[in-house]
């Protein structure tokens, strides 16, 4: 037996069942069949139900139990033949297998022929027991050679690691290079099978880490180690090598220590105190749940401790470099509130008695918006944080690769200032958020990209020194792919954790704040400010598209995920383009100093802003009831004072617009109506479905909602009337494309023209339904059915008179006129009343 061997195998192994610990899945399912059958044998009725006779349940268990028994002892056979260092062990153990199953097997034999004699059962049991003890010491013993296999590869690479750090020539860095790369794929693929066996979740966990570290580090060590053989005199491509080789090693240790289970399983114990989520919901839980805490004197000072740390965490929240100034303003000044309800109403509550409802009532309030505003920071921050991720380093390299090691120090401050926000936000999102695992996975990637990145600089520098050498190049490449590859794990550990309610909310802002940035820079001639304001808009909807794509995995394919897919696909494949393509038509036409055409610009900002609304509103429409109040509340301080929203037609809305401010920011010949909406904000939101409450616009989207769910019930193949609807609905689409300022209606006569097509489509689908109606026998279904198509043809003539009112939105005098957007409206009013009897026919 090998000296390996030798230490696996102790002369006198412990075979104690009681204190013996199955550390992994294949031997517990092993052994389950032979357990189950071997316990229902021996819990046989002591008292049969027949006097007389052969228990036929019992006969078939002892053949079951044979059967085991007879393949544990051909597999252990086989096991022996394929490990000859260990033959002898394996043979006596499948002797033991062997005999005491042949022994089970006739006790049970005599039990069955006699399940009265408790002498006959007390043989059969220990015969049992006896057996599976010796199957236990098998399967044991099997699996000790599967980690003999495995130290057997760690010992390799470990060898191969060794002679990597010894080459000094490019023949023996290709030799080592070889031998590493093979050594390490056969250690990786029998360390992932055993991590697959492994029962305890830590010792995976680890297990996994280490296996991580062996595939992404393997190749940096191999450019590392050819930088360094080719280019002995520099110090940083040596110490780089070093650290890798180091890190490398400790990760194949690992996953010997965690096979001969020597690794620590002790979870590490967090620290930093209480996280500022449990404060903020404890106090809630609290305030609400008792509101006479103030009453009690421990209770009260227990409110005031929490108060301290939760001012404390906050504060030092508002002071991060990357919050931003209105958020930092609004935290503050929260803050701020709560130290004087600290100071001064808690210090007289007591005397106060009629106030203590009052004063909880406060509280609370101020927690509530507090914890609202903390979340929506964090969602700024990932909103920011992540645009032009890889400008630090794409700095460095060009200053790197000029040899400029002055700019490279400037530029290396960008990296430092970037970790320094990737720090901020990791930390803040451990804080703001009990999901254990999310934690984990933000600070373990953290971590990794922390060690990363003084590794990416020593390269980076190497680099400066020798750019025209092609190993130093391909090392740098190495690196830096690596780097992406990190910073894009980090970030999609922070997608999982953080609240896409929020998320979506602030970048549908930022996305607005840089669409204005872009419109200023275009006005001003600042091509540079409009690429960078363009770039953070394009970065930032296909950030959105992300984290929104990857939040719908979550919920079963129907009708919310595929309206929201289709608005994510919309705004990814067909608005984003457009938008990319305006921005480069626009920079180009000022350089080659063209005329700009400012309202196609204007145009493609605003599609995108709204795709930008829609992939939001999509989102949030399946969102509970529960769900939605409590974001109501979150939104106000006092939100019972507030008094309910009137009903606005757009012509009223549209009344109140000061016309000064539009001839301010237009041209005389610009087109007044979309270019308003979009240049002016107090008309966009005035014309918004959300403060126009109960309108028009309102009612259409949810009755073109009501169609598409009635219409897709059906198959269209041979059934006329659902392919009119379906073509009715696809008109609908088109009109509800024109309220948000896009597709193929552009005008308010092309909503006349597709009111005319809705009504035509709807006198067809009318003379269809009657043939139907005429043919069914006289009951209370068609008579209902009858009515309701006497509601289409009503609703048809409405639309074919309402068509006739042809205006338009113009400008006359400086005076915005709306006739043609209200009688637009009306049409869209008709059209919603013969949507909704269309589904109910």
């Amino acid at each position: 037996m090998s000296t390996q061997m030798a230490e696996l195998f102790p002369k006198k192994m412990d075979w104690n069942l009681e204190t013996l610990e199955i550390k992994t899945w294949g031997v517990e399912m092993a052994l389950r069949p032979i357990i189950r059958s071997v316990t229902a044998l021996v819990a046989a009725r002591q008292k049969p139900r027949k006097k007389k006779g052969c228990s036929k349940k019992a006969a078939a268990l002892v053949m079951a139990v044979e059967v085991a028994t007879a393949n544990f002892v051909e597999r252990g056979e086989m096991i022996a033949a394929e490990n000859p260092e260990a033959k002898d062990d394996i043979i006596t153990v499948v002797g033991d297998v062997r005999k005491h199953g042949l022994s089970l097997v006739l006790t049970s034999r005599e039990f069955a022929s006699d399940p009265c004699s408790s002498a006959k059962r007390g043989a059969m049991v220990r015969s049992a027991q006896e057996l599976l003890s010796a199957v236990t010491r098998l399967l044991i013993l099997a699996d000790m050679l599967d980690v003999h296999l495995l130290m057997g590869r760690v010992q390799t690479t470990m060898q191969d690691l060794l002679f990597m750090r010894q080459v000094s020539t490019q023949p023996q860095l290709m030799e080592g290079m070889r031998r590493l790369e093979k050594s390490v794929a056969h250690l990786s693929q029998h360390a992932g099978k055993r991590q697959k066996e492994l029962k305890d979740p830590l010792m995976r966990d680890n297990l996994a880490a280490a296996r991580a570290v062996l595939i992404k580090q393997s190749p940096m060590l191999l450019t590392s180690s050819n930088v360094h053989v080719r280019y002995p005199d520099l110090a940083k491509a040596r110490q780089n090598r070093d650290i890798i080789h180091r890190q490398i090693c400790t990760a194949v240790e690992t996953i010997g220590d965690i096979a001969m289970g020597k690794h620590s399983t002790d979870q590490p114990s967090p620290g930093g105190g209480e996280a500022l989520i449990c404060l903020l919901s404890d106090m809630r839980d609290c305030l609400q749940n008792n509101p006479d805490c103030l009453s009690d004197q421990n209770s009260k000072q227990n409110i005031k401790t929490k108060l301290g740390q939760i001012i404390t965490k906050a504060a030092k929240f508002a002071e991060k470099d990357n919050t931003r100034e209105e958020r930092k303003g609004k935290i503050l000044g929260v803050c701020q509130d709560l130290k004087v309800l600290v100071k001064d109403k808690l210090e007289i509550v007591d005397k106060e008695i009629t106030a203590l409802q009052k004063t909880v009532s406060t509280l609370n309030a101020k927690i509530v918006f507090l914890q609202r505003l903390l979340k929506k920071t964090i969602a700024d921050q990932v909103s920011d944080t992540f645009i032009d991720s890889l400008e630090p380093v794409n700095e460095m390299l060009a200053s790197a690769r000029k040899g400029n090691k002055k700019d490279l120090l400037k530029t290396c401050k960008l990296l430092e200032k970037q970790m320094k926000h990737f720090a901020n936000l990791a930390e803040m999102i451990c804080d703001m958020t009990d999901n254990e695992e999310g934690n984990k996975m933000i600070q373990l990637s953290f971590h990794q990209l922390k060690e990363l990145k003084s590794k990416l600089e020593n390269a980076i520098e190497v680099f400066s020194q020798i750019p025209d050498s092609k190993a130093a190049q391909e090392n740098v490449n190495m690196f830096k792919k690596s780097w992406v590859d990190q910073v894009k794990i980090f970030m999609d550990a922070v997608d999982d954790i953080i609240s896409v309610n929020y998320f979506l909310n602030v970048v549908e802002n930022h996305v607005l704040e840089d669409v204005k940035s872009c419109c200023n820079s275009m006005e001003n001639q600042e091509m540079t400010q409009l690429a960078r304001y363009s770039r953070a808009i394009y970065q930032r909807c296909g950030r959105l598209c992300d984290v929104v794509s990857a939040d719908l995995d979550r919920y079963e394919q129907g009708l919310y995920t595929d309206k929201v897919t289709e608005t994510v696909r919309i705004l990814r494949q067909e608005l984003m383009p457009i938008f990319s393509k305006r921005v480069s038509e626009t920079i180009k036409d000022a350089e080659s100093q063209k005329e700009i055409d400012e309202n196609e610009f204007i145009d493609s900002c605003r599609l995108v802003y709204d795709g930008v609304r829609d992939v939001r509103h999509a989102y949030l429409s399946n969102r509970d009831h529960e769900e939605t109040d409590n974001e109501i509340e979150e939104t106000s301080e006092a939100k019972s004072e507030t008094p309910p929203k009137e009903t606005t037609t757009i012509k009223e809305a549209v009344s109140q617009i000061k016309t000064e401010d539009i001839r301010a920011e237009l041209n005389a010949d610009s087109p007044v109506y979309w270019v308003a909406i979009w240049s002016n904000p107090q008309v966009r939101n005035l014309l918004s479905s959300a403060d126009l409450g109960g309108s028009q616009v309102e009612g259409f989207q949810q009755e073109k909602e009501k169609l598409d769910i009635e219409v897709s019930k059906w198959e269209d193949s041979n059934n006329d009337i659902v392919v009119l609807a379906k073509h009715m609905c696809g008109i609908l689409t088109d009109m509800t494309d024109f309220i948000k300022g896009r597709g193929k209606i552009k005008t308010t006569s092309d909503v006349i023209d597709a009111a005319k097509k809705i009504s035509e489509a709807g006198k067809k689908l009318d003379l269809l339904a009657r043939k139907i109606a005429d043919r069914c026998p006289e009951s209370s279904s068609k008579n209902d059915l009858l009515a309701y198509l006497g509601r289409i043809t009503l609703y048809c003539h409405q639309l074919n008179i309402t068509s006739k009112v042809k205006a338009d939105v113009h400008n006359v005098s400086g005076e915005l006129i709306v006739s043609g957007l209200d009688s637009a409206t009306s049409l869209i009013q008709a059209a919603r009343n013969l949507m909704n009897a269309v589904v109910l026919t």
